[in-house]
């Protein structure tokens, strides 16, 4: 809002106010930026603050676990009598 009123020429008297506040609302927002960034990426424990690594790392899980269920179930259908049922 701050560029629109920039532009317009009833605020012309307004001119160094805006690009005060402009700059300061600029600075604001890097700031902001900033630090959700250190948030995502902090060891910060919970689905919803996982960071990059952490996020990998819980998807790789996930995925070995998924694999052994798998395999379970396959080792139990070829022989029954050996593998018990992984779903019962």
């Amino acid at each position: 809002m701050l560029r629109v009123c920039e532009r317009c020429p009833d605020a012309a008297h307004l001119q160094p106010d805006l690009t005060q506040a402009t700059a300061l609302a600029e600075s604001c927002s890097r700031q902001i930026r900033a630090w959700a960034s250190s948030l995502q990426n902090s060891d910060i424990k919970g689905q919803r603050h996982l960071n990059d690594e952490t996020r990998q790392r819980f998807a790789q899980r996930a995925q070995a676990t998924e694999f052994e269920l798998e395999l379970a179930r396959r080792l139990h259908r070829a022989h029954p009598s050996i593998y018990r049922d992984p779903d019962a």
